[in-house]
């Protein structure tokens, strides 16, 4: 651009306005400085320019604990987990009910009458009346349900099943120190299992020292109601064939032990419940339930947010994401105050909040702001501050900056080809061998066309199925996928010690392109442990059709004994040092080489080395009626929470720093670029940040870098042209996308 012929006042005056981003407050001030001394108002040298005001368009706040006043808490993150330790073909529970209280909240006695809220979890599995019982109740916190996921209905907890709960609390306050539990045991007329002592399991003590254990729940502890007929009619019994609640003959009898199903009973005799018989077997134990405190694990709550003036029309526009927090916001606000103090509301921003759910929040939105709030911001005396109901008094907080950034909000609609939500796919695999039963190899899981054959019985095994079969190695597998299917993908889910131990569940989540011709079926395969080469696995590429017409079509299945398979690959002598997992094998492929055939696993030696082993003294897969070695469990989650981000660009000299935060990716940002292009078109990459991001998991992106600022670059952010780029592998074209707005230009 060529200006007319200026004085050199004038034209210093001209390179203030032509200023960076980030230079424009310090180039005033220069400006101001030096006026006195070469420049005046008048041109005469007879006076100063008066300052220069602060007229910063753009603003950005970081939010954290730290910058509360009231010293702010998390509390203590406690985790309860529960297992269903009945056997295959055992009973069933209900979702678990928890109760956070002060001792005070009794869900029942022995010898007294149900209450009603009693008599609906009893006969009908319906928490409703307890909820209402305790939310009604003096001196009680939180509740919450342990829901399962392999039992015949939704949160049913199946036999084996282990699931857990984490719950933040307050260890110093009182109605946080016990707990109170209570499940609904199925089939049954109104069995159940509960805590009839308030006092009996203490989670804080006085002071706020966690003192939570575990415990386990015997069948002689299951528990009657008392208000309904044992008749295990499928008519009248809950779970069993009954239509609907209430239903069966009323008792009017006191709680007490329940004396167990009939013998030769409807129950008993369902092959379902063969093993159900929880008053009479030996040993029969129905709940295990394990209580942490794993507040170090729970990462801290943070946010980012950038607030931008239009003072043409005075309106401010926020943008602000934070995520941990201890629970949903009960307030969002922008309050005046400096730093350090507290101050009075000045604008509630609740309306602008999009998502508020599990220690989640993005609002957006625009409000009238006046030339006193201005103001305020513009000195740094304006704040967010996010309340929860831990926190009421404030969360988190962050001062809003006046630093001239420059801007861009990260929207999944700034992208020129529309991004691709996909289907979010949770896949969730439990071990389901009994106790002291087979361990599972870190399970593979593939994704494909329907033409990845990774064996056939009767067939030689590969020698990639071999490395798997033999070592529990499913590397050589996935490199098999990724040659023969192009776009195909892999994962292997291992347990918290590598193997997954029986009862243990492991999850894989992930989104996919629903018409991708890729995602279109699955496979999947296991080494059994302890095993020379013992496997499962699925023979039929399309036997798991994962998509159908853009919709799930995956089912939940159980792999069973009699889906064992023998690779053939290597003898099956169970010597300690052939055998991983079982003794002293640590070379792979260690064993006396075989060349057969595919075939079903004949099963363990009798009365060799690992069933005699203590550790695998249930492990008879062959031999043990209803053994499973897994069930695999479906479903569909997609979200209904957009991704969006924010992000800003500010200078020091040469030197630029990014500052960015993005929230509900469908994965991980596979990049996370500066692009040059106008609004609604794409352009090069100029600066590549991807290696400098600093968080990059569950859809969470976190980022603060610095590089270096050349002109060119700086003059293309002057043109509004510069814009972020976020890719993920569902969208490599771009899921999130911003045009940084300058602020110099905005003035």
């Amino acid at each position: 651009m060529n200006f007319p012929s200026t004085s050199p006042c004038e034209e210093r005056s001209q390179r203030a306005l032509r200023a960076p981003v980030g230079f424009a407050i310090v180039a005033s001030a220069l400006l101001a400085a030096s006026s006195s001394s070469s420049c005046s108002s008048n041109n005469n040298n007879e006076s100063t320019d008066p300052p220069v005001p602060n007229t910063s368009t753009a603003f950005t706040s970081s939010l954290n604990r730290a910058q509360t006043v009231n010293n702010a808490t998390l509390g203590a993150a406690v985790r309860v987990t529960v297992r269903n330790e009945a056997p295959t073909f055992g009973t069933f529970h209900m979702p678990v009910w928890l109760g956070l209280h002060d001792g005070t909240f009794d869900l029942f006695d022995d010898a007294d009458l149900a209450s009603a809220g009693l008599e609906d979890l009893a006969e009908d599995g319906d928490i409703t009346g307890i909820a209402a019982d305790f939310a009604g109740a003096t001196g009680t916190s939180q509740a919450t349900e342990i829901l399962g996921t392999f039992g015949p209905m939704a949160g049913q907890i199946a036999p084996n099943e282990v699931q857990s709960v984490t719950m933040r609390v307050d260890p110093t306050a009182p109605e946080s120190r016990y707990l109170g539990w209570i499940s609904m045991v199925i089939p049954s007329n109104d069995a159940f299992v509960g805590n009839d002592d308030p006092l009996g399991h203490e989670i804080f003590d006085a002071s706020g020292a966690f003192v939570g254990t575990g415990f386990t729940v015997a069948g002689t502890d299951v528990r009657d109601a008392g208000t309904e007929v044992n008749d295990e009619s499928t008519t009248n019994t809950a779970f069993f064939g009954q239509a609907a609640p209430d239903t069966g003959t009323a008792e009017g009898g006191n709680v007490g032990n329940h004396p167990g199903y009939i013998g030769g009973g409807a129950i008993l005799s369902d092959p379902m419940f063969v093993n159900a018989d929880f008053e009479n077997s030996v040993g029969y134990n129905v709940l295990d339930f394990a209580v942490e405190d794993v507040t170090s694990s729970v990462a801290e709550p943070a946010g980012s947010a950038v607030v931008t003036l239009n003072a043409a029309n005075d309106m401010v526009t926020f943008d602000i994401s934070v995520a941990n927090l201890s629970g949903p916001a009960t307030m969002l606000h922008l309050h005046r105050g400096a730093t350090g103090t507290a101050g009075a509301l000045e604008i509630d921003l609740m309306a602008f909040i999009v998502v508020n759910t599990g220690g989640t929040l993005t609002a957006t939105g625009s409000e009238v702001i006046s030339a006193s709030q201005v103001q305020a911001m513009r000195n740094g005396n304006m704040y967010l501050n996010v309340h929860t109901a831990m926190n009421p008094s404030g969360e988190i907080r962050g001062q809003v900056s006046a630093n001239n950034a420059s801007t861009a909000s990260l929207t999944a609609g700034a992208n020129v080809a529309a991004p691709m939500l996909g289907e979010a796919v949770t896949f969730t695999v439990q071990n389901a061998a009994p106790a002291l039963g087979t361990y599972q190899a870190p399970i593979w899981l593939g994704f494909h066309d329907g033409t990845f054959d990774m064996f056939n019985i009767v067939e030689m095994a590969s020698p990639d199925l071999e490395v798997l079969a033999e070592d529990g190695d499913t590397s050589a597998i996935g490199t098999a996928l990724g040659m023969q299917v192009v776009g195909s993908t892999d994962t292997t889910l291992t347990g918290a010690a590598g193997p997954v131990a029986p009862g243990e569940t492991v999850t894989y989540s992930r989104r996919f392109d629903a018409d991708g011709a890729a995602n279109q079926y699955f496979s999947w395969a296991s080494m059994i442990l302890p095993s020379n080469d013992g496997f499962v696995g699925n023979a039929d590429p399309l036997g798991h059709p994962l998509f159908a017409g853009s919709a799930l079509s995956a089912t939940d299945f159980v792999v069973a004994a009699a889906d064992a398979l023998d690779a053939g690959t290597e003898a099956n002598d169970e010597l300690e040092v052939n055998v991983p997992f079982f003794g002293a094998a640590t070379t792979p492929g260690a064993g006396t080489m075989t060349a057969v055939n595919i075939a079903g696993h004949a099963g363990y030696l009798p009365g060799g080395a690992i069933l005699m082993d203590p550790m695998f003294t249930g492990a008879d897969f062959a031999n043990v009626a209803g053994y499973e070695f897994m069930r695999v469990a479906v479903s569909s989650s997609t979200p209904v929470i957009a991704a969006s981000g924010a992000a800003w660009i500010r200078f020091s000299g040469t030197t630029a720093t990014v500052t960015a935060r993005a929230d509900n990716l469908s994965g991980a940002a596979t990049t996370l670029e500066l692009r040059e292009a106008a609004v609604g078109a794409d352009g090069p990459v100029v600066q590549d940040l991807t290696s400098d991001i600093d968080v990059n998991a569950d859809g969470t992106l976190q980022i603060s870098a610095t590089f270096t600022a050349d002109q060119t670059f700086r003059d293309a952010l002057a043109a509004g042209t510069i814009y972020f780029q976020v890719a993920t592998d569902l969208n490599p074209l771009g899921e999130l996308r911003g045009q940084v707005a300058d602020p110099v230009a905005n003035l």
